[in-house]
């Protein structure tokens, strides 16, 4: 008796990683363990990004970026008095005629300077709250194509 031969053929799946989709698979592998690595290594974190905020001096209303560290409290020292004046800033995107900006008025809230009553913007008379909503997307847009014509 002749005991039958088995030639093993490679899989399909072998086959197809062998060739030219292969490599192309390696190196797209490759590729996205880069952008892996350097996201871990140099990107930021959702701490970091809520750490940063934006402030504004109560004495000379001029805003500033500040990074919160453990144990701060408000206010914090403003670089332009060099004294506890700075608070968080609300962003106000509203205009007198009721239409978006892109670029927002900065508000510091009542209850931050123990005022009474609600926070008022200076720039569209709105009631600013904490964190104040942004005006809706199609209102955002139209700021957006008026500033391209202009």
């Amino acid at each position: 008796m002749h005991e039958a031969q088995t030639t093993k053929q490679p899989s399909q799946f072998r086959q197809l990683m062998a060739g030219p989709l292969g490599m192309v698979l390696g190196v797209v592998m490759l590729a996205a363990a880069g952008v892996v690595i350097w996201f871990f290594f140099h990107g930021t974190d959702a701490g970091d990004a809520s750490a940063n905020r934006n402030f504004m001096c109560s004495e000379t209303n001029k805003p500033f970026n500040h990074r919160i560290e453990d144990g701060e409290t408000y206010p914090i020292i403003s670089p332009f008095t060099k004294r506890p004046t700075g608070f968080p800033a609300e962003r106000c995107y509203w205009t007198k005629d009721g239409k978006a900006k892109l670029n927002p008025t900065l508000v510091i809230l009542n209850t931050y300077l123990e005022k009474d009553g609600p926070t008022i913007c200076p720039d569209c008379g709105k009631i600013v709250r904490p964190h104040n909503p942004p005006p809706p997307a199609e209102a955002m847009e139209e700021a957006k194509q008026a500033n391209r014509q202009s």
